[in-house]
């Protein structure tokens, strides 16, 4: 069986136990794979066909394609009402804030 489908896509909000994965989103389509990091805005686009390996980043070389593919992966997002992180007010640095007393 055969799915036909335009695009395979993921959404993470949150941090990983292991410490190696921020929040963020990803759009796999064709022969693209788009990474969307939520902490920073930024993107990193890999062209899996010649680079499976997902080195070489392309965003900077095909802005445009990066381009289509974050609007994609937000408009899914809004389809879907994906919900993404919150942070944290107890939070400061990885160390837990402690409220005035008063």
């Amino acid at each position: 069986m055969v799915i036909s489908r335009d695009a395979i896509y993921w959404h993470f909000p949150h941090y990983s136990n292991h410490g190696m994965q921020s929040p963020g989103g990803a759009i796999r389509s064709g022969r693209y794979k788009l990474l969307e990091y939520f902490e920073n805005g930024t993107v990193q686009l890999f062209d899996l066909q010649t680079d499976p390996g997902e080195q070489n980043d392309l965003s900077k070389k095909q802005p445009e394609v990066a381009r289509k593919l974050r609007l994609k992966l937000q408009k899914w997002r809004d389809e879907v009402g994906a919900v993404g992180m919150e942070l944290n007010p107890n939070q400061s640095m990885g160390r837990v804030v402690e409220k005035d007393k008063q």
